[in-house]
């Protein structure tokens, strides 16, 4: 019959939409509150995601406690590349640690010092997303030169980025006076593409040395 007909569509637009919803992506925030403070290597990995430092350098995270002069600081662990004057990196390269796509929709971004060091770090951080080694994603996020360290004013910005579907993503830091260009990173939004979550790896034993302090 006719409502026979009507109920069986009803039941199969239920079925899909429930499959829909099932299979949509979720979205996580990689934080760096699993990574130990004051971990500093060539590589960091959290949430899945292995974060790389340019030239040889290394990418340091921590909460701002070990930072001398004051880094930026949100009250938690943070992922900075501190420029390549200090011997660190001014670019950090981003992808799924056991390979994959993902989107990443936003990111908190700020300087590496604060005042009176505020020019020896990026005023700002150029992103450029991949897939297959070909560009779908490129811009720059320009930081606000605000930037106290622990506690008092809010160090990072938010910055929307396109979402779209990439397998790398790569931050690179400019416009410092003195050319170390080191930045900032936290809670960037993840989705990922085709998988599951990501298991934790940790980095290779070689590439991540003891905990030490940001010059």
């Amino acid at each position: 019959t006719t409502i026979g007909k009507h109920v069986k569509n009803i039941i199969k637009l239920t079925l899909i939409l429930v499959a829909a919803f099932a299979f949509s992506a979720h979205a996580d925030v990689i934080d760096f509150e699993d990574v130990a403070e004051g971990t500093e290597g060539t590589n960091v990995v959290s949430g899945g995601f292995r974060f790389v430092a340019n030239n040889a350098g290394a990418i340091y995270v921590t909460g701002g406690s070990r930072c001398e002069p004051p880094c930026a600081s949100n009250g938690t662990r943070t992922l900075l590349a501190a420029g390549t004057l200090l011997g660190y990196a001014d670019q950090v390269t981003m992808s799924r640690a056991t390979g994959g796509d993902f989107k990443l929709t936003s990111v908190d971004a700020a300087e590496l010092f604060s005042a009176p060091f505020l020019a020896d770090g990026a005023a700002q951080i150029n992103f450029m997303g991949l897939i297959d080694g070909a560009v779908v994603t490129s811009g720059s996020m320009v930081l606000d030169q605000i930037v106290d360290g622990v506690g008092g004013l809010d160090d990072f910005q938010r910055f929307a980025l396109s979402g779209l579907v990439v397998d790398t993503f790569i931050f690179t830091g400019i416009g410092s006076f003195t050319g170390n260009d080191g930045f900032t990173l936290d809670n960037l939004v993840v989705e990922l593409v085709g998988g599951g979550p990501d298991p934790d790896p940790d980095p290779d034993p070689g590439e991540v040395p003891e905990p030490g302090t940001v010059a």
